[in-house]
């Protein structure tokens, strides 16, 4: 088994790349798609952790959404 990890900075063509070795039938994980969601599924979570410190450091953990900020 192989595995190759496609790395970049923003607009490098990484998803192009993926995209095509995917039409040759590997496996393709979005990495930032993966930690989006784990970051949403961990929001109640790191506002319970850090709400004190953030009111306490006069910073907005939640945007207007609901979301992490």
């Amino acid at each position: 088994m192989s595995i190759i990890c496609i790395t970049g900075p923003m607009a490098a063509g990484k998803n192009y790349i993926c995209s095509q070795y995917e039409k040759q039938g590997w496996l393709s994980i979005d990495a930032d798609k993966t930690v989006h969601k784990a970051i949403e599924i961990a929001t109640p979570a790191i506002k319970k952790a850090f709400s004190e410190d953030a009111k306490k450091a006069n910073l907005e953990l939640l945007n207007k959404d609901g979301s992490l900020n």
